[in-house]
C-alpha cells in the first residue's frame, strides 16, 4: 500500500487526540500537526466528544480516495 492510499485518521488516533486536547495536554494546533488534519477538524471532533461524551468513530462505509493519473506517474 502506498502512502497515498493510507487513511490520515484511525479510530485510535481520534481517541488519543480527543482525550489529549480535552484534557489540555495538547493544543488544537499540536494535535492537527500530529495527525495530519486541519485544526478545524480537530475542533469538530473535540466538540462531538464534549457534546455526546462518546469518542467519534470513522465512517467505514465511505469510498476510498482515488489517486489521480498525475500522481500515479510519479
Amino acid at each position: 500500500m502506498s502512502p497515498d492510499d493510507m487513511v490520515k485518521l484511525t479510530d485510535e488516533y481520534i481517541r488519543g487526540m480527543v482525550k489529549r486536547v480535552s484534557s489540555g495536554n495538547f493544543t488544537v494546533k499540536q494535535a492537527s500537526r500530529t495527525c495530519g488534519i486541519t485544526e478545524r477538524r480537530v475542533q469538530q471532533l473535540t466538540k462531538m466528544y464534549r457534546d455526546t461524551g462518546e469518542i467519534p468513530k470513522l465512517n467505514t462505509n465511505r469510498r476510498q480516495k482515488r489517486i489521480s493519473a498525475m500522481n500515479r506517474r510519479e
